[in-house]
């Protein structure tokens, strides 16, 4: 915003020591000037500006107007620098947030930034606050940005929370199943898609593999679950040792090794990648039956080698994660 203390002037004298007619001011605070005429003669004026926080609003992320219920889901909102000036990294901005419950919810947080928040950009920003949204229900948000003690805009936003369905196929896995198997969605008032392009309630299978289900409701919400049907239980026999029995294989998600020993005992089990490096070490100590399990979901698909030993005895399957 630009004073401007008026012709005919010899001196200026700002607040700021600055000497031309006129001054911009960039932030809230009061500005003063004095001048001086040709006779020597001074006059002084001051002005107080407040600036807005010119910080908005211009998207809530989640919920959206029309929003599927998801447990724990945050309130996300998209903030926009309209200052016309660059806001510096480290300045905390204040982030406020009221939600119409039965009764309403204020939620501030501070947002310090990490990086220069330049004219004209946005970021988006994540309430740590999590409020337990219910389905069919309508909340009504007001939301604002407060900068250097300035209050900010209001931007109002109504979210309709849909309910989700569920769906449920049972275990992960499934093993040596007796084909024909017929897989059942459990669930009504919604449309099915499964793995194999099928509509229908329910579908039968003849071999073994993954299959997955996606349910969709009425209000366009939809939820999925995935199983696995194998009859690949791999058991081997080491003399002296006992058994050892991996499943599933193949494994998209937690393999488990169960090892039956005829006394105490212990095995190492490596899980190793297909160049040669050890992903996984853990330890069994039994002395009858003891089981441990490896979450591969981090690993990129491929041929892994598990091998599993004891007392200088060992043996080593190939297995396979989806």
């Amino acid at each position: 915003f630009t004073l401007d203390a008026g012709p005919g002037f010899i001196s200026y004298l700002w607040h700021d020591g600055s000497t031309g007619q006129t001054f911009t001011a960039t932030e809230t605070g009061l500005c003063h000037v004095t001048v001086t005429d040709e006779n020597g003669c001074t006059g002084y004026d001051e002005v107080y500006i407040i600036f807005e926080s010119d910080i908005d609003i211009v998207e809530v992320i989640t919920p959206a107007s029309e929003q599927c219920r998801i447990p724990n889901m945050p309130i996300e909102i998209t903030l926009k620098n309209e200052r016309g000036q660059a806001i510096a990294s480290g300045t905390q901005l204040t982030i406020n947030c009221v939600v119409e419950f039965d009764t309403p919810i204020e939620i501030v947080e501070t947002l310090t930034l990490a990086q220069t928040f330049n004219p004209n950009d946005e970021i988006n920003y994540v309430f740590e606050q999590i409020l337990n949204f219910q389905p069919n229900n309508e909340y009504e948000f007001t939301f604002r940005v407060d900068y250097d003690g300035v209050e900010g805009n209001s931007y109002e936003h109504t979210s309709n929370i849909n309910p989700t369905p569920s769906v449920d196929l049972g275990p992960d896995t499934l093993y040596n199943v007796e084909f024909p198997y017929t897989l059942i969605a459990g669930v009504g008032n919604v449309t099915y898609l499964w793995s194999n392009g099928s509509t229908s309630s329910s579908i039968e299978v003849y071999q073994t593999g993954k299959y997955w289900l996606t349910v969709t409701n009425s209000y366009g919400c939809s939820a999925s679950d995935t199983i696995y049907i194998t009859d690949a239980t791999w058991v081997h026999q080491i003399p002296g040792m006992g058994s050892i029995k991996v499943y599933p294989n193949p494994v998209s998600d937690v393999l488990t090794v169960e090892v039956d020993a005829p006394s105490n005992m212990e095995f190492n089990v490596e899980l190793v990648s297909p160049v040669g490096q050890k992903l996984h070490h853990c330890v069994i100590n039994t002395s009858h039956k003891s089981t441990a399990e490896i979450n591969v979901q981090s690993y990129l698909p491929g041929i892994y080698l598990l091998r599993v030993s004891s007392q200088g005895k060992w043996t080593v399957l190939k297995l396979i994660i989806n």
